[in-house]
């Protein structure tokens, strides 16, 4: 008995061997799925056998919990395809929440692979905020609800904010509603509320700008053009502890540009040529980058003063020049542009 006691407490440190040991053949994929059936259920750990004939209580289950479950015809992404030992194969969904089954042992089709529409535009958010959901679907209930602050497993949602652009990878509607997928794997975002647009795309500037960043702290990189923390390529924990991704005096070419004017400031958002992500110019009336060169076809813009009187002048695409409501900074913003305490300046 005690050998079978010692045996389960080490069934955490096993795990990734057992899972392997349930999967007969694995491959790494990138593509977006849909559900060919009513309900198919999300598994948070790989099961050893297929069974997605749901009982009436099961039905009722799905009912109250359709964040548990994937609905006929929502799109969603996969990243890995497991053959278990009975034949079935399962999909794991990249956004972390589990898997879900795509084809029985018996050859039953249950998830097929979805076509997305090609959609390479950059987009700006019109709503004020506008959720980042797991699936292309109005019942991802834990991220669709607008009151909903927090998913299932209680984090923070994310969402884009007024004036935030995006690149996009592909749309596709499902049951009447156009849904646009994030560039950079997130999720995707719904188009349009209605008869109201909540979204807009735009024409950013495209040409090699170097940057040299010239905040004390460093600069991290965002998944889009935001100046918000939860969209850090590398996330910060709550103390700010987190290294900056890019440190003071690190010299960064870009390729694309989106000016956007904050609360009276004109902010330059500038992709990494690598495609590691985002940078902000400003935070606040606090300066992060200093431009040293740049080799673009529109405007000149030598120095940010020029590029505040071409501004002012409407030299600029309007698309590319916003003027955002006035909201606050967020408070972990505000934090890194205190650095008080006399200690290491945090990263913006």
């Amino acid at each position: 008995l005690l050998g079978v006691i010692v045996n389960f407490t080490s069934v955490g440190a096993t795990r990734d061997m057992l899972l392997s040991h349930v999967a007969e053949a694995e491959e790494f994929i990138s593509t977006p799925y849909t559900a060919v059936i009513a309900q198919l259920q999300i598994h948070t750990v790989l099961p050893v056998d297929v069974c997605e004939q749901l009982t009436l209580s099961q039905k009722a289950h799905a009912l109250r919990h359709a964040d548990q479950y994937v609905s006929k015809g929502d799109v969603f992404d996969v990243h890995l395809r497991a053959t278990v030992k009975s034949g079935g194969v399962f999909l794991k969904l990249s956004n972390g929440r589990g898997w879900v089954s795509e084809k029985t042992p018996l050859g039953e089709k249950l998830a097929a692979e979805a076509t997305l529409n090609e959609d390479s535009k950059v987009y700006r958010v019109l709503a004020e905020s506008l959720r980042i959901r797991k699936s292309a679907s109005r019942t991802d209930v834990a991220l669709s609800t607008r009151l909903t602050k927090f998913d299932g497993s209680g984090t923070r949602a994310l969402e884009l904010v007024y004036a935030d652009c995006f690149e996009a990878s592909g749309s596709v509607m499902v049951r009447g509603d156009t849904y646009i997928r994030l560039k950079d794997g997130r999720g995707y975002v719904l188009a349009t509320d209605g008869s109201d647009p909540l979204v807009l795309s735009v024409e950013p500037q495209m040409g090699t700008w170097m940057y040299k960043v010239t905040y004390e702290g460093g600069i991290g990189l965002r998944h889009v053009a935001s100046s918000g923390s939860t969209h850090r390529v590398a996330p910060s924990d709550a103390d700010r502890t987190h290294p900056a991704n890019i440190a003071q005096g690190t010299a960064v070419e870009c390729d694309m540009r989106l000016l956007k004017r904050i609360n009276g400031q004109l902010v330059a958002f500038a992709r990494v040529s690598n495609g590691g992500g985002w940078l902000f110019s400003h935070n606040g009336e606090q300066s992060l980058l200093e431009l040293i060169a740049w080799d673009y076809a529109g405007p000149a813009n030598e120095t940010a003063a020029l590029e505040v009187e071409l501004a002012a002048d409407a030299h600029v695409a309007p698309a590319s020049v916003e003027e955002s409501e006035a909201r606050a900074t967020e408070p972990e913003q505000q934090q890194a542009e205190g650095g008080g305490g006399g200690g290491p300046v945090p990263p913006v």
